[in-house]
């Protein structure tokens, strides 16, 4: 599903015009966003947590040259699934 049938979907089913929903959609990105990139983690019941995790530096070997290098240490995003998401996509 990509946004705008996101969207369309919201304002139908919360029965709100589409520029409404897109306006909530964005809004509530922005804010996950300001939130992980402060560091702290975002925890929606029953969808999941947007977690930043930190990923130390460390030493890969590149598969075409063989050569080693270095990865600098940096956060990720992590997403942990609800246990309602993971049984909702299992078809329990």
């Amino acid at each position: 599903m990509l946004k705008p049938e996101l969207i369309a979907q919201i304002a139908d089913h919360a029965d709100i015009p589409r520029y409404l929903a897109a306006q909530v959609l964005t809004a509530l990105t922005d804010e996950i966003t300001e939130v992980l990139a402060a560091g702290e983690s975002v925890i929606l019941a029953g969808l999941g947590s947007f977690v930043v995790k930190a990923v130390p530096e460390r030493r890969v070997r590149n598969p075409r040259s063989g050569e080693l290098q270095t990865v600098a240490a940096h956060r990720r995003v992590v997403f942990r699934p609800a246990k309602r998401l993971k049984d909702a996509a299992q078809g329990a």
